[in-house]
């Protein structure tokens, strides 16, 4: 069973020995989020949350026993037994102060050494982001977190994508305080947004936690760069330009070429080395050997490959192409998920086809069948 801590309500900085600084939020949204994580009987749940806070349980008759509360005194202490902690999964919905006292006052403020409206000075600073901490300190985790802003859906995602990128959460949860019990925005690593209501957020929690990744052994075999496979890598290069989309820190969009030992394809994020040589891939043990960290597609490249003998090219783009010949469920690049997709779509399923809300898969058995649709797909301004 796997183990799966999540934060809920205030968290507070020290002001002193009896004053904080803290916040509004109470944590019920959270608490219920580990309530009903725990009623599944599928993972061992421990909220974690502040002193303070009272945890109010409400799934009455559940066979299961509520989840485990830890209760922390401050932002320290906060901080320190998260770090210290192991789980498979972490669930960061707690409100943490950001501001906290350079040097909190030890003991209680002298204030009776004051004249009323006296003024002084606090020196404050922006409290370390766990959420920024948790994958250096255990980076085999599930990283979950939420993003609370009040403005337009555009600064909203924005906001939750800078979280996201910044921290390396697996996921993050966009919402507003007026809705957040009714509606999330999910992003996703891979550029998608998803939204969906509360109880949808739940059974996507659910399926996060439970995904099996692929993973990288680096090998030092290189391209092997002939004339033929240079010149390719520059059409691909060409035609990369135009299916792919910025959104920083990252680029999407993946080219994958066909060769005799494997496959060549972009790498992850497309900083640095824009390409990768694959020389295998092990669905059992989801294993990728490669020159170095490719694309997230890399094993559903493998499989469309390796299912279709007769096609060398391969395209993926982040958006929705009209009359595709399907249209599939999202399933989370770079897990079994992706690649188990393939076995149930039908073998004349066509050659370019959609995955809900993340973009299109074409692929091709000649280069001047992919230049031509890519000219006829993103014609030049």
């Amino acid at each position: 069973m796997k183990k799966v801590i999540v934060t809920a309500g205030p968290i507070p900085a020290k002001l002193d020995s009896v004053k904080i600084i803290t916040n509004m939020f109470k944590g019920g949204l959270a608490v219920k989020t580990a309530e009903m994580l725990q009623a599944t009987g599928e993972f061992d749940v421990e909220i974690v949350k502040w002193k303070g806070t009272e945890a109010k349980f409400r799934i009455p008759d559940s066979p299961f026993d509520d989840p485990k509360v830890t209760s922390v005194e401050d932002f320290g202490e906060y901080r320190n037994y998260l770090l210290q902690s192991s789980a498979d999964a972490y669930i960061l919905a707690a409100a943490v102060a950001n501001l906290m006292p350079v040097n909190p006052w030890r003991g209680k403020f002298p204030s009776h050494n004051y004249e009323v409206g006296e003024e002084f000075d606090i020196r404050f600073c922006i409290a370390p982001r766990v959420i920024d901490e948790i994958k250096e300190f255990h980076p085999r985790s599930t990283l979950i977190g939420y993003k609370l802003f009040d403005g337009t859906d555009e600064e909203l995602v924005d906001a939750g994508w800078e979280t996201l990128c910044g921290s390396r959460s697996n996921v993050v949860f966009c919402n507003r305080p007026s809705t957040a019990a009714q509606e999330k925005i999910t992003l996703l690593p891979d550029g998608t947004q998803i939204p969906m209501s509360f109880d949808e957020h739940i059974e996507f929690i659910k399926r996060v936690i439970n995904l099996k990744w692929y993973s990288t052994e680096i090998s030092d075999l290189g391209l092997g760069f002939v004339p033929d496979i240079t010149n390719n890598l520059n059409c691909m290069h060409r035609n990369l330009k135009k299916i792919q989309t910025e959104k920083p820190p990252y680029m999407f969009g993946t080219i994958a070429m066909r060769i005799d030992d494997g496959f060549i394809t972009t790498t992850r994020g497309k900083r640095g080395k824009r390409f990768a040589k694959v020389h295998s891939v092990n669905h059992t043990t989801g294993t990728i050997v490669a020159s170095q960290k490719a694309t997230m597609n890399a094993p559903f490249i493998h499989r469309i490959l390796e299912a279709y003998p007769d096609y060398k090219w391969v395209l993926h783009g982040h958006r929705q192409i009209d009359h595709p010949m399907g249209t599939y469920p999202y399933c989370f690049s770079g897990t079994t998920e992706e690649t188990e997709l393939l076995e149930s779509m039908p073998l004349n399923f066509g050659e370019v086809f959609n995955i809900q809300g993340h973009g299109y898969y074409a692929f091709f058995k000649t280069q001047e069948e992919m230049e031509n649709w890519v000219a006829e797909n993103y014609p030049t301004d």
